[in-house]
């Protein structure tokens, strides 16, 4: 089993692999980004220009955020929850865990 840092890793990896095969014929490029904070790890969604690979200026939002915190009293280590707002996630339920392979939702660009 791997440590959550490198099961976070690889989940934004699988997240940006199915993010570039679907911007194939786009300007643009959408990539996703790790945030680490106490509680949450933030995975950040933003537009880079294909050709230059510059940020754009109007990009950036929560693609999900997952369960750092191992004494959550809702959830377990490594559950992805969707974003409710760019500071805080949805509590109702998770949309998966890292640290078991394909029991995520579907990842696409447009949601977690």
């Amino acid at each position: 089993m791997m440590n959550f840092e490198d099961s976070v890793e690889q989940y934004v990896t699988d997240v940006n692999v199915v993010m570039l095969n679907n911007s194939e014929n786009q300007s643009y490029v959408t990539l996703v980004t790790a945030h680490f904070a106490k509680n949450y790890v933030k995975l950040v969604k933003k537009n880079y220009d294909r050709k230059t690979m510059k940020e754009h200026e109007m990009s950036g939002s929560v693609y999900a955020f997952i369960v750092k915190n191992p004494n959550d009293k809702m959830f377990n280590l490594g559950d992805i929850l969707k974003p409710a707002s760019f500071k805080a996630p949805a509590r109702n339920f998770a949309r998966g865990n890292v640290f078991v392979d394909n029991t995520y939702y579907p990842i696409s660009s447009y949601s977690a």
